[in-house]
């Protein structure tokens, strides 16, 4: 179980966490799948009528890092569905 300030998130027993270096991020292994998932949330003070841009821009640039980390590591990366959630 995780709770962030940012977020919280509760996987089956077969997700083992692994503790990187950056304390933003949380990955987890299920080995059984040779799955690893990593998780990261940032908080930003945005105006309102600013936050689809910023999201959009943010979720873009993000995309593109992952992209570009995959292919120069030669790892193949699937990103399902990046989800921005405002939060008051």
């Amino acid at each position: 179980m995780i709770d962030d300030p940012n977020f919280s998130l509760h996987l089956e027993s077969r997700w083992k966490q692994t503790y990187p270096d950056d304390c933003e991020q949380y990955t987890f292994i299920d080995d059984g799948r040779d799955v690893t998932v990593i998780l990261s949330a940032q908080a930003h003070r945005i105006a309102p009528a600013d936050l689809d841009h910023f999201a959009n821009l943010r979720v873009e640039l993000q995309l593109q890092a992952e992209t570009n980390a995959a292919r120069v590591f030669g790892r193949p990366a699937t990103i399902y569905e990046p989800i921005v959630m405002p939060r008051p």
